[in-house]
């Protein structure tokens, strides 16, 4: 008796079967497409090359069946589009893994609206960079952690993810997955501005296309050297491997705040310190007297004389500024087209950017020209229609001339500010 015949429901019949769909012919699964048994269905579905097969499975009413035939790359197109309807989600899927969606345009923008499971499944298994940089700026679903997984994105589709704002829920695994990659270093760069998890700090300070510029950043970071963690410390050892951990724990530098070591009984220890630990490269500052008796009590104006003196003031004491009260700090010296910006901030109602340029010594129609060009880049590629960007010049004392040229923009689209600082000696 032939197995394709035999009485249904015995067991090793059935696997004779199953394995008769893996092994057969046209012959055998034009019988096998209508069995009672729809095990036997959904192997032959997935290993038919019979078009019409096929067709006539894809009406099946077990979805498993239906969704074989979906990830089989012999469906014809018009059967693959019905399939794109079916109401089953899995079916939708499995057809993310056929390699003929990816001549079917209009397939592909059914796919692209789906549920997010569909997206992501595409995002996971397209091999075209065109298919994941349309992906990255989906109008609906962005499968941002698939896409920075896929080793087919492209630097420019890496930058976009790495820039948007994630769900919450999402954030860290699309970060590590940043982190962990052989990428483009002004991603990894980035990234390493970002507000991580230690996960993926740790992938940063292990991946060797991280900048050295990153390393240092979080070296030197406030949040990395507080409290137990020892991510801070981890920067230090791979920017002077050859010192040993007990010197860089309790090295000492002269800029900001000393650290404050606390060992503890287990032979660990904690850091607290207001603004760095350590810094390799020191940002120079010089101090001036202000007019007056140095005996009354008089305090000294400081001036900063490199960018990241500034910079890193302003972090550290972000939560302590009136100004920037009622924004989130996004970045530091963050990459925009062509040129950096200072500091890049979104309000907490997630509203309004805010793009920060330190003045220094340019020349204020180079300031004014450079913060206009830096708030179209944000407004261009992170703004969401419903957001709106502003901008804050900052300098070390009044300028009316400055004021002046921002006059002719329009009220509240950027503003001037200055800054004192003083140091007291007791």
């Amino acid at each position: 008796m032939s197995i394709l015949n035999q009485p249904q429901g015995d067991d090793r019949a059935i696997q004779e079967k199953v394995d008769a769909a893996r092994q057969g012919g046209r012959a055998e699964h034009t019988v096998l497409a209508q069995d009672a048994l729809w095990p036997v269905r959904m192997h032959t579905a997935h290993h038919t090359e019979d078009a019409g097969l096929l067709r006539i499975l894809a009406t099946d009413a077990v979805s498993s069946v239906r969704i074989s035939v979906a990830g089989n790359p012999y469906t014809e197109a018009d059967v693959l589009l019905t399939l794109a309807a079916d109401n089953d989600f899995n079916v939708c899927h499995a057809l993310t893994r056929n390699p003929n969606i990816y001549r079917l345009p209009a397939l592909l923008t059914i796919l692209m609206g789906d549920a997010p499971g569909v997206v992501s499944g595409l995002a996971r298994s397209a091999e075209l960079p065109e298919i994941l940089a349309e992906l990255a700026i989906n109008s609906g679903y962005v499968p941002s952690c698939e896409i920075a997984q896929n080793p087919a994105a492209t630097t420019a589709t890496l930058l976009i993810i790495a820039r948007r704002q994630h769900p919450e829920h999402e954030f860290n695994m699309v970060m590590e997955s940043l982190a962990s990659r052989d990428c483009a270093p002004e991603v990894l760069a980035i990234v390493g501005q970002l507000q991580l998890s230690r996960r993926a700090a740790l992938s940063l300070l292990r991946n060797a296309a991280t900048p050295i510029e990153t390393i240092r950043f979080i070296a030197n970071s406030t949040r990395w050297n507080t409290g137990d963690s020892d991510i801070g410390h981890l920067a230090q050892i791979r920017l002077a491997p050859d010192v040993s951990s007990e010197r860089l724990i309790e090295r000492r530098f002269e800029h900001g705040p000393e650290g404050v070591v606390t060992h503890t009984e287990d032979g660990g220890y904690s850091v607290t310190t207001d603004v760095h630990l350590a810094s390799p490269v020191v940002p120079e500052i010089t101090i001036t007297d202000v007019p007056g008796d140095a005996d009354d009590g008089a305090s000294r104006r400081v001036k900063f004389q490199f960018e990241n003196g500034l910079e890193d003031f302003l972090i550290a004491h972000w939560a302590e500024i009136d100004c920037f009260a009622g924004y989130d700090f996004v970045g530091q010296q963050y990459v925009a087209g062509s040129g950096i910006i200072d500091l890049l901030a979104l309000s907490k109602d997630k509203t309004v950017w805010l793009v920060i340029e330190l003045k220094r010594s340019r020349a204020n129609d180079v300031v004014v020209g450079q913060i206009l060009r830096y708030m179209g880049w944000v407004d261009r590629v992170l703004a969401t229609p419903d957001q709106r960007v502003t901008g804050l010049i900052i300098g070390h004392s009044d300028d009316q001339r400055l004021r002046d040229a921002l006059a002719f923009t329009r009220e509240g689209f950027v503003s001037y500010k200055s800054y004192r600082l003083t140091i007291d000696f007791v």
